[in-house]
């Protein structure tokens, strides 16, 4: 098990800040991008309020669209994320709480470890046209 500031928590703060410098280049090169690194609140495009934010580790806003990431230098076990460590690390709960307030904006979760079960769920449902279809794809039987 990692300690709290050893190596483990080292890399995940170096992974976190090149990948807010490779956005922050983003932003350089296009003006209308906002990005806010560790955010805590964003005005939501609807209503104009304030609100809290699910998945905080970058918020990125242009007038045309919302983007949050979700960054984890890597997997708990160091080799891939299973359903398991995704819910031990509320990855699927920050995903599902910040689609819920903006069901609008792209979510990302972003990691130097494979997630074979996203892998899984894009090739089985790239096909999908809509949401009945995807439900129906994604049935336990399928």
């Amino acid at each position: 098990m990692s300690k709290a500031g050893g190596s483990s928590t080292i890399a995940g703060v170096n992974f976190e800040a090149w990948f807010v410098a490779l956005k922050f280049v983003d932003a350089f090169f296009d003006e209308t991008l906002e990005v806010t690194p560790q955010a805590t609140t964003f005005i939501d495009p609807q209503t104009y309020q304030r609100e809290i934010v699910s998945i905080d580790d970058i918020y990125i806003r242009s007038p045309d669209k919302q983007e949050f990431y979700n960054l984890k230098s890597n997997a708990p076990d160091g080799v891939r994320w299973r359903l398991s460590e995704l819910k031990q690390q509320n990855v699927l709960a920050q995903m599902e709480s910040q689609y819920q307030k903006t069901p609008d904006a792209k979510l990302y979760f972003v990691s130097q470890s494979p997630c074979v079960l996203f892998k899984e769920v894009f090739e089985r449902t790239r096909t999908c046209s809509s949401r009945k279809e995807l439900e129906i794809t994604l049935a336990s039987n399928n």
